[in-house]
């Protein structure tokens, strides 16, 4: 069986951190606004979706410490989540949420 724990979560979580800032840089940000279809996130918008998840996953384990998911305020963290969010308006601002988030959350 393979030893599987926390440390191996956070390294396995920074390597897909990393592919993802890579990904964010290397997209020009004249194309951020660019969605595959019409009601899919464009690229600014899940950028900033994976810059702000951290957020519920502290609500639920740090700050609630819930055992279940019943009678949670989903409605509440999302807005919380989306208020976050919509404050990174331009690529630099979400490349630097990616990093900060990403690199505390691991942390």
């Amino acid at each position: 069986m393979v030893n599987y724990g926390g440390k191996e979560l956070a390294n396995a979580f920074r390597t897909v951190r990393r592919n993802t800032l890579e990904a964010a840089r290397e997209i020009p940000e004249d194309k951020y606004d660019f969605s595959a279809a019409p009601g899919v996130r464009t690229v600014r918008e899940l950028l900033r979706h994976i810059a702000v998840l951290n957020l519920m996953h502290y609500d639920f384990h740090r700050d609630k410490r819930i055992s279940t998911l019943q009678g949670y305020d989903f409605p509440a963290i999302i807005g919380r989540m989306s208020a976050e969010g919509e404050r990174l308006t331009s690529k630099d601002e979400i490349v630097a949420a990616l990093e900060q988030n990403g690199e505390a959350f691991a942390s």
